[in-house]
């Protein structure tokens, strides 16, 4: 699945660059409207798309394979929570990081294509050596749709905890 995952991205990415700047990651398109080259406005409309989309996608998948099928994210035997957590931070950052580095920034100039190659290449390895560990969303839209279309109930709280890690982290970063 990791190559298929890669693959299908990168040529997302190819398909739907030139109209929204393939943003199909929530993650990916804060860490863009942090980076200043989005505003709040298209940043929150960004978010809304991606969040429908997802729950669109799992609804398929739901209907085609059935919920029982549905590949949820989830921490592999014996992972922590909080483990399994890091490990998707980690490499949602990988992946904003390449996008930041191979897409926004000037000194590419009109040659995108390694970029593009390189962060399918960041979801492919991530696929591969986190899939067990976290599960390997990578997509917190991807990852709610699928929690969502199956079923799962997840209270304020509990994103609001994960929100605020996420800030404790950014702020570290800033420091």
């Amino acid at each position: 699945a990791p190559i298929a995952i890669g693959a299908i991205l990168v040529s997302m990415v190819f398909m739907g660059g030139h109209i929204s700047g393939g943003h199909y990651n929530p993650a990916v398109s804060c860490a863009v409207w942090v980076r200043g080259k989005i505003g709040i406005f298209r940043f929150f409309f960004y978010m809304v798309a991606q969040v429908a989309g997802a729950l669109c996608a799992a609804r398929i998948a739901e209907i085609t394979i059935g919920e029982a099928a549905l590949p949820l994210p989830a921490p592999g035997g014996g992972i922590s929570d909080g483990k399994a957590f890091l490990i998707e931070f980690l490499f949602s950052y990988a992946l904003a990081a390449t996008v930041l580095n191979t897409a926004t920034t000037a000194s590419i100039g009109d040659n995108s294509f390694y970029g593009l190659l390189a962060i399918g290449f960041v979801v492919l390895a991530g696929g591969y050596s986190a899939g067990g560990v976290s599960g390997a969303a990578f997509n917190p839209a991807v990852a709610s749709g699928l929690f969502a279309v199956a079923g799962e109930k997840f209270t304020f709280e509990e994103y609001e905890q994960m929100m605020d890690k996420a800030k404790d982290m950014m702020a570290a970063k800033a420091a």
